[in-house]
């Protein structure tokens, strides 16, 4: 799968108001409508451009610093994604809860082991509430 990449910019000395620096971050984000497109920047730049520009969408962020990184997958447009572990015959299993919202106060979820890299028409029933 090609990426489109948007690198914007990063000081890795710049501080916020409480004096704490900015992570370095990568969202890789699957959009309704264009290509999948990885954002890379300061933690603050990189998730109001996403905000701005790439919603609706699924996007998986991740944090760098100190050579260490965290992240998770979130979405937009009152779609959300929960980590479920579940012990099945002594195996532990990550899997994936997908919670939609829809319009008419229904509550849609799915229950996958992986997170599908791509927009699904069943997306399109959320409502429109935001979960930035």
């Amino acid at each position: 799968m090609k990426y489109k990449e948007v690198n914007l910019d990063y000081n890795p000395n710049e501080r916020d108001q409480r004096g704490k620096k900015h992570a370095y971050t990568m969202y890789f984000c699957y959009p309704k409508v264009g290509p999948p497109t990885v954002v890379k920047g300061s933690s603050d730049t990189v998730e109001k451009y996403v905000k701005d520009y790439l919603t609706p969408c699924i996007y998986y962020y991740s944090f760098w610093k100190d050579g260490k990184s965290r992240g998770n997958w979130r979405a937009s447009r009152g779609i959300y994604i929960f980590i479920d572990k579940i012990n099945i015959k002594a195996k532990s299993r990550k899997l994936y809860r997908i919670r939609i919202h829809r319009k008419n106060n229904e509550t849609l979820e799915l229950l996958v082991r992986r997170i599908p890299k791509k927009w699904l028409t069943i997306y399109n029933e959320a409502s429109r509430r935001e979960t930035f």
